[in-house]
């Protein structure tokens, strides 16, 4: 096999894991910000909506200051996965800023249970457990 030949088989291999990556991504965002029970409790929608996927060596530290600035910046998020391409130093993560996020899945609102982020996780990876690229 020649090294052409060969770049372009980890080319291809390159962009199957990306599009894999970015599509678990997607995926996870897409159980945290589902309806109650099963994603983030809502109750003026700002946890819900800080859900936000990001390429980058780490997310932002601070929380948006509203839920249409939130809203702006989970739209961008995941604009930016649905392209996203393997690049060093460039992680994809789903995070959330509301100050609150932590007393949520601690079980603190009877809309959504205790570690419904963890269920979230879970439910991905097992949607995408078997999955071949």
């Amino acid at each position: 096999m020649s090294s052409k030949q060969l770049g372009r088989i980890f080319a291809e291999l390159d962009d199957a894991i990306s599009e894999r990556v970015g599509e678990f991504t997607l995926e996870l965002h897409g159980e945290l910000v589902s309806n109650p029970p099963k994603g983030t409790p809502v109750d003026t929608g700002f946890a819900s909506v800080s859900w936000t996927p990001f390429i980058g060596a780490s997310p932002p530290s601070t929380a948006a200051s509203s839920v249409s600035a939130a809203e702006s910046a989970q739209n961008a998020g995941v604009a930016a996965v649905a392209s996203y391409k393997i690049t060093s130093g460039q992680n994809l993560w789903v995070y959330d800023r509301a100050p609150y996020i932590a007393k949520l899945n601690a079980g603190s609102s009877k809309q959504s249970p205790q570690g419904f982020v963890e269920q979230a996780i879970d439910t991905t990876l097992s949607k995408f457990r078997n999955k071949p690229l």
